[in-house]
């Protein structure tokens, strides 16, 4: 304040002598340095200002000081040396603002000074101030509109690194979201999508409103496949004004010719009816178009559009904004790729835990081959699901499971593997993936012999390969074209190569099972496999309040035939009566051999009675067989013992027991006969 108080002193004392436009023009300098120093001086107040500032401030006031010293004492050589120090000041001190101005205010009151020591003055005094307000006011007009671009450049890309810093889809420092792994993978994708369309929208709002002129902004992504660009966002007008979907051919229009270049495209003066934007559905006064590629390494990404009302309005400024929105927008795609790549391996391990987890929970086949089904439902949307097993030599396949609508027929059919598509994948040992197939020629998918005959619009064959050998087929059948993805078959060919493993184990434990409980010369249950049996099907009468029958044989004079015949004789008896046993049988019935010479029948849901009846048409087929060798008939008669539940026993020993009793006596009364136990029971009563 010392500073601007002393210096107008001094102008005020040259005033008298000089001529008015060096008065005047002395006056307003002294105005701007007055000014000056007043917010010089509350930035003291506030603390606003560095030492080195304050310096400043205390050398502007002794040259300010000295100006009023030398005008008082009537010199006028002082101004040309107060000048250059009071510009030195205020270039430490002021802002860049007040310092041009002060600076031309400076030079212009220098010359005049200058001017009039010499006894020229050229201005009367309104020409000067008209002269020195143009000399001050275009050094501030220029820094307006510089400051004003650089703050909206600023600003916009200060809100850009913001939001994609505080919306960013993907951090590799941080674990990724359980939503990724928990969620189906429909819902996966869908999440992932539209968290990637929220963060786009939210960039492109940020751009527009950094480019006020702006009328609409748009994104495109390429499809490399189509080598076509596929509208994914558009904002700015109202919504019906775009397309929902639309695709521009690479090369077609000024959108597909930026993206065949691969470099920024700006049109100044477009023609709003010949060459509106593709994304536009009616037309609109567009004059201006500026479209930017989005590239990575030479890949081209996507477009990025901005468009405007105006002809000529997007220049280096607006370009410079699309091309910082364009790599945001570049870092997000590569964090949805990211994403969508966690996603996927996410699913891939649960896919595995999963399948590991149902396939070795139990070791039946069908439970296997049921759980790969049900694992393969949860990976593709199909309505039809065939899971066939291969034999040896990869010459014949059998259907085990058949999902879907007219497949109930298949269900255990066997085809060889001649021709098809299924033969194909066997052959090949190759997924085989079909889409867009016509139902005019429809394809065949199974061999020629094979009843089976579907029809579909995609299909998706898979091997299941253990040790170089195909063990099964998976077979997927759809309606819908392109139904079957790269990634559907990925995910299936993982878990194929995870079930080939557990069926496998699964057969070989069926056969086993199988070795453990069939008898090996017969070829029926053994006795610790009937013994089994009988439980169960104890526990399933009793649940139900159902009769339980139990038919126990016994060879006639088995040991003669031996003794007479030899005992390869005797064992080829065995296994043909066991084979009439079998064929006699109903199929819910089970047979067994018991032990030596003896059989065993046990019939479900049969009383006493009724199991008589068919014990007797048993004996009627033994007695009237042929048996032995070829040329040399054996005659060979059965004793037959019957005893049922509930009527005749209250377990299954007893049970046995009682069917046990019940053949003693039909070999005490003269073998080759039926007896029940109630019979005997009663003639042992009377």
């Amino acid at each position: 304040m010392a500073a601007a108080g002393a210096l107008l002193c001094g102008q005020a004392l040259a005033w008298r002598s000089a001529p008015p436009s060096i008065a005047l023009s002395a006056a307003i300098g002294s105005f701007w340095f007055a000014g000056a120093a007043v917010l010089a001086w509350r930035g003291v107040r506030r603390g606003h200002l560095s030492p080195m500032r304050r310096c400043a401030l205390f050398l502007m006031a002794l040259p300010a000081a000295q100006e009023w010293l030398f005008r008082s004492a009537g010199g006028g050589e002082a101004a040309l040396i107060v000048y250059p120090l009071l510009a030195l000041g205020a270039a430490l001190t002021l802002p860049l603002r007040f310092f041009l101005l002060s600076v031309s205010t400076t030079v212009f009151a220098a010359l005049m000074w200058r001017l009039a020591r010499d006894g020229w003055a050229p201005f009367p005094a309104w020409e000067g101030a008209l002269l020195l307000g143009l000399t001050a006011g275009v050094p501030y007009v220029v820094w307006q509109r510089l400051h004003l671009l650089r703050r909206q450049t600023a600003r916009a890309a200060s809100v850009l690194e913001e939001q994609r810093q505080r919306e960013q889809l993907f951090d590799p420092a941080q674990p990724p979201s359980p939503l990724l792994f928990e969620a189906p993978r429909e819902e996966q994708a869908a999440w992932l999508q539209v968290r990637f369309r929220e963060r786009c929208r939210q960039m492109l709002s940020v751009l527009k409103q950094a480019i006020p002129q702006a009328r609409s902004c748009a994104l495109f992504l390429y499809e490399p496949g189509h080598e076509r660009l596929r509208l994914e966002l558009c904002i700015g007008g109202p919504p019906q004004d775009y397309w929902d979907e639309v695709s521009v051919p690479v090369g077609h229009g000024p959108i597909g010719w930026a993206a065949k270049e691969k470099k920024p495209c700006r049109y100044g003066r477009l023609d709003p009816v010949r060459q509106l934007p593709d994304y536009y559905r009616v037309p609109a006064p567009v004059r201006s178009l500026l479209v930017m590629p989005m590239m990575t390494e030479e890949r081209l990404e996507g477009v990025l559009c901005v468009d405007s009302q105006r002809a000529g309005v997007l220049g280096d400024r607006e370009e410079q904004l699309l091309s910082l929105t364009a790599g945001y927008l570049r870092a997000q795609l590569e964090d949805l790729r990211q994403h969508r790549q966690i996603a996927q391996k996410g699913q891939e391990l649960s896919l595995l835990l999963e399948a590991s987890q149902s396939l070795n929970s139990r070791l039946g086949l069908q439970h296997r081959l049921a759980t790969m089904t049900g694992l393969t439902r949860k990976i593709v949307q199909a309505e039809t699901i065939i899971l066939c097993l291969v034999g040896e030599g990869e010459r014949r396949a059998v259907v085990h499971v058949a999902e879907g609508d007219n497949t109930a027929r298949a269900l255990g059919q066997s085809f060889p593997l001649t021709d098809g598509l299924v033969s194909l994948v066997v052959k090949n040992r190759q997924p085989i993936v079909l889409s867009h197939l016509s139902d005019e020629q429809p394809t065949r998918f199974f061999p020629s012999k094979s009843k089976l005959q579907p029809t579909a619009r995609s299909f998706l064959g898979l091997p299941l390969i253990l040790q170089d050998r195909v063990i099964g087929l998976l077979l997927c059948l759809s309606d819908v074209p392109s139904a079957f993805t790269a990634t559907h078959q990925h995910l299936l060919s993982i878990l194929c190569n995870q079930a080939a493993r557990a069926i496998s184990d699964a057969q070989l434990h069926e056969q086993v099972e199988r070795l453990a409980s069939i008898d090996g010369l017969t070829g029926i249950l053994n006795h610790r496999a009937f013994h089994d049996r009988l439980h169960y099907e104890w526990e399933q009468a009793q649940r139900h309040g159902e009769s339980l029958a139990l038919m126990m044989i016994d060879l006639d004079y088995f040991k003669r035939i031996n003794d007479t015949h030899g005992h390869q004789a005797g064992d080829r008896i065995l296994k043909q009566v066991a084979a009439l046993l079998t064929k006699l049988a109903r199929k819910v019935d089970t047979s067994g051999r018991y032990g030596g010479e003896e059989f065993a029948i046990l019939l479900p849901q049969t009383t006493a009675a009724q199991a008589g009846r068919m014990a007797e048409r048993i004996r009627k087929a033994v007695e009237r067989g042929r048996f032995g060798q070829e040329g040399v008939p054996i005659p060979v008669t059965l004793s037959i013992g019957i005893a049922s539940a509930p009527a005749d026993a209250a377990g299954p020993d007893r049970l046995v027991g009682a069917a046990d009793k019940a053949l003693y006596g039909a070999k005490t009364q003269g073998r080759n006969r039926v007896v029940l136990y109630a019979d005997l029971a009663a003639a042992v009563l009377r």
